[in-house]
């Protein structure tokens, strides 16, 4: 068992005071601290690069200063760090340091989760617009006849105000994780395809 001593080391921590202490007698002990701290450690870190990789990538969007238009270019690069990220977080889970970062990596891995559902359904509301920009905002006198024109806008004005707000703040991880965007994400699409 191992007997508590009470040194300081800024004092007369010396090597004749660890001698005293008979270190080598408890090295098992020693050994599994030191370990515990060197797992602790990895954890730590790599939740610190998860954080910093998160706080530098962004959305590319593209402004057309003719039309005013904004359209989200690929975002490969967001897809393969949400499933790195995300394949490293399930890892912790396995990791005897896990329950001193459990709510850590528990909350990293919700907002990525929710970041990678935004990204799809934002996504999928830019392709559904597209198509329907073509038809509503197109050349010709049919688009103003079609009675959904009118039903079209107001999802075009509430597309573009996103997606400028975006293009103004482009980190992936606030610009998905804006309170109560994924709502009209969700409103947006369901419009869409109504009028689809």
């Amino acid at each position: 068992e191992l007997k508590c001593e009470e040194f300081n080391p800024d004092g007369d921590f010396t090597f004749a005071k660890i001698k005293q202490l008979h270190l080598e007698k408890h090295e098992p002990f020693i050994r599994g601290l030191s370990e515990e701290a060197r797992r602790d450690l990895e954890l730590e870190m790599s939740l610190q690069n998860i954080e910093e990789r998160w706080g530098k990538l962004k959305l590319m969007i593209n402004h057309d200063k003719d039309t005013g238009y904004y359209k989200m270019q690929t975002y490969k690069e967001v897809l393969e760090a949400l499933e790195k990220d995300l394949s490293i977080l399930s890892e912790m889970k396995s990791s005897e340091s896990f329950p001193a970062f459990q709510a850590q990596i528990d909350n990293w891995e919700i907002e990525l989760r929710k970041v990678s559902e935004v990204l799809e359904l934002l996504w999928q509301v830019q392709n559904q617009w597209k198509k329907q920009e073509a038809i509503f905002n197109g050349q010709g006198s049919l688009s103003k006849q079609l009675t959904e024109k009118g039903d079209f806008d107001i999802v075009h004005k509430k597309f573009m105000a996103q997606m400028a707000r975006i293009f103004r703040e482009p980190n992936v991880k606030r610009a998905c994780l804006e309170k109560g965007f994924d709502k009209e994400l969700k409103v947006l699409n369901e419009k869409l395809e109504s009028i689809d």
